[in-house]
């Protein structure tokens, strides 16, 4: 038998639920916000740092001198709040093979992330392994979430959006890793890059403040038994 809030009018599960999904929004959202801004005010103040072109790892490599290491930590914290948010989510979306899918290619993803502030550019090859695991992650995460938005009836506009997130996330990869023999491209490697890891933060701060609204489909309200 289902245990029941008295007080509220809901069930203790329902409760839960709200309680990880309204967690796990404040994590996404502030994740995402403070590694926006500190990538914007560090790029201000980098002397002739051109986002067109460089890889925005740089403004945590030697060069960026002291900032460098705020960079390195909000890198780290980004990464965190994404596996922090997706095990919280877990426990209180729909339970769908796409959705689970999703999540755990997001916790892949955070922990790329964080990968990459503990290893700073000049570490060589363990930074670029680690930035391959978040960027895969985040793209393919998009894409099951997506699906499993749309199986589960979530808003149709967020499924879609999330989806598309997806697929410029993975297009953008491509096009990034094959930037040095695709002529026009070589000086774009900035603005690839930060169109690979743009759609998961804003995906992070929309998805954060609709679960925050209350108006997401967590599980105890999700639609009956869908093929996956």
């Amino acid at each position: 038998m289902e245990a029941w809030d008295v007080t509220g009018g809901r069930s203790i599960a329902e409760r839960t639920e709200r309680e990880r999904a309204r967690w796990a929004a404040i994590v996404l959202v502030l994740g995402s916000v403070q590694f926006v801004l500190e990538m914007a005010v560090e790029q201000a103040f980098y002397p002739g740092f051109d986002p067109l072109t460089r890889a925005i790892s740089d403004l945590g490599g030697r060069g960026a001198g002291a900032m460098g290491g705020f960079f390195d930590l909000s890198v780290y914290l980004v990464g965190e709040g994404a596996l922090l948010g997706a095990v919280l989510l877990i426990g209180a979306l729909p339970q769908r093979r796409s959705l689970r899918l999703g999540m755990v290619l997001l916790v892949l993803a955070g922990i790329g992330a964080m990968g990459v502030g503990l290893f700073p550019e000049y570490d060589g090859s363990i930074h670029g392994v680690m930035a391959a695991i978040a960027f895969i992650g985040a793209g393919l995460a998009l894409l099951a979430i997506g699906r499993g938005f749309y199986k589960v009836g979530e808003n149709r506009p967020l499924a879609v959006g999330t989806a598309i997130g997806g697929v410029v996330d993975l297009v953008a990869l491509v096009l990034f890793t094959l930037s040095s023999h695709i002529p026009g491209l070589e000086g774009l490697y900035g603005l690839l890059e930060r169109l690979i890891v743009a759609p998961v933060l804003l995906w992070a701060v929309v998805y954060g403040v609709w679960l925050l609204s209350g108006r997401a489909r967590l599980r105890s309200a999700a639609v009956p038994e869908l093929r996956d």
